[in-house]
């Protein structure tokens, strides 16, 4: 009888010569006070284009054993040589087992357009621990996820698809919801399964729903949703649920059968890769699905890029990482600043993101000629009639932060009209 699988997570990624990266350039997913350990919520930050996709692409090829030939028809193999270069490109991790005793795994990918048969260096191959591939559980999306349509009979085996095809669907969430619901009613273990996925939907999505069922519609069993303007079909909900239902289904679904034994298969070990977390939610989700994914999935390692501060605000123990351009190359900043206790805006103005203010562009031009023209040492009659003119277009620059900071200027603004009024027929007007 085979032994408890290990529990496997990337502590650190080494990639050289791949798409945009030339240098080589390390990533730590590890603890930042240990660094020995994995951290379990990690995020990339940066531009478009400076290979945060590239990075999950890296990871995902990790994935494939170099002596199962199934993948190969999904992977772009010539595309990741760096443009500007002859040398093929490479890709290095170090992850930890842990299964009992803790074991590092550290060994280099090398890739060529020739396939897997030579990713593996011949000097690394006996790095590989038994079993590794078989304990390795890793799943991936890409940002054009989408809900699929086809039958679940017909859907691919490659657990990272997305990441490589974008037209590639997901599973199909409404017959996959239906079958655990059908399934529920016949086994103990798979109604309990299929409370977890429920109850995960109803938490992640309380904003909107409040109950799920599933009955016939139009001559077919349908996933309805209740809302406040009733019932709901799966495929009239918004785009934000939509895409984040694609991949947290999929990918539930992927621990279920991959752990059938398990009383809890949602909390098992797991890598989970997620192409712009952010994609389509509205703020104040963003500000959830951190803390919902890690109490959800209680075993899994989440390594994810995003466009969002708010996404970057709710770091607490997990880890950023700025990916950035320095002339031609891209480099990795392992350790940006911690912005957890900061304004959006000023999240915004950081490293993090690099915009020059947190006013329209509009807005930060006309600030910046009113202190130009008040820095003057005169002023002339021109520059009067400047001034009047950007007052008149900027109106009244809010100070204010919150709708509670909003609400007491807004007091302020009224007891002063207050005392404007009484002091014209009273120089010592009283407020009562």
């Amino acid at each position: 009888m085979r032994q408890k699988r290990s529990k496997i997570y990337f502590t650190k990624l080494t990639i050289e010569n791949f798409r945009c990266f030339g240098k080589k350039q390390t990533l730590n997913f590890s603890q930042k006070q240990n660094r020995e350990e994995a951290c379990r919520w990690n995020v990339i930050l940066g531009d478009n284009g400076v290979g945060k996709t590239s990075i999950l692409r890296a990871l995902a090829l990790s994935m494939l054993d170099p002596m199962d030939f199934r993948y190969h028809r999904f992977i772009p193999w010539n595309s990741f040589r760096r443009s500007n270069s002859k040398r093929s490109p490479e890709v290095g991790f170090n992850a930890v087992l842990n299964n009992g005793s803790r074991t590092e795994v550290d060994f280099e990918i090398q890739l060529s357009s020739s396939g897997f048969e030579v990713m593996h260096k011949p000097e690394n191959l006996n790095a590989i621990p038994p079993n590794f591939y078989e304990d390795l559980v890793l799943y991936a999306y890409g940002a054009a996820r989408r809900i699929g349509s086809k039958s679940m009979t017909n859907e691919s085996e490659f657990p990272a698809i997305s990441l490589f095809q974008e037209d590639e669907e997901l599973t199909n969430v409404e017959e996959w919801l239906v079958r655990a619901d059908y399934h529920s009613l016949k086994k103990d273990g798979a109604k309990k399964t299929r409370n977890l996925i429920f109850r995960a939907l109803r938490k992640i999505m309380r904003n909107e729903i409040t109950s799920i069922k599933i009955e016939l519609l139009d001559n077919r069993t349908a996933v309805l949703f209740k809302t406040a303007y009733g019932w709901v079909p799966l495929h009239e909900l918004s785009l934000g649920y939509k895409t984040f239902l694609a991949w947290m289904v999929d990918f539930a679904k992927g621990l279920i059968e991959r752990y059938p034994e398990s009383k809890d298969p949602l909390s098992e070990p797991a890598v989970c890769l997620i192409d712009e977390i952010d994609l389509h939610l509205h703020p104040k989700l963003q500000r959830d699905v951190v803390s919902f994914l890690l109490e959800t999935f209680k075993g899994t390692q989440f390594i994810a890029t995003a466009h969002s501060p708010l996404i970057a605000q709710t770091i607490n123990d997990g880890n950023l990482i700025l990916v950035k351009k320095k002339g031609n190359q891209v480099v990795v900043d392992n350790n940006p600043e911690s912005v957890q206790n900061w304004r959006i805006d000023q999240i915004l103005t950081s490293d993090l993101f690099g915009l020059s203010s947190g006013h329209s562009q509009n807005t930060e031009e006309l600030l910046k000629e009113r202190k130009r023209i008040l820095g003057s040492r005169t002023i002339s009659p021109h520059d009067e009639v400047k001034l009047r003119q950007i007052g008149e277009s900027l109106g009244d620059v809010p100070v204010w932060e919150t709708q509670v900071e909003k609400d007491a200027y807004s007091a302020v603004d009224k007891i002063a009209e207050i005392l404007e009024k009484k002091g014209e027929n009273d120089p010592n007007p009283q407020i009562s």
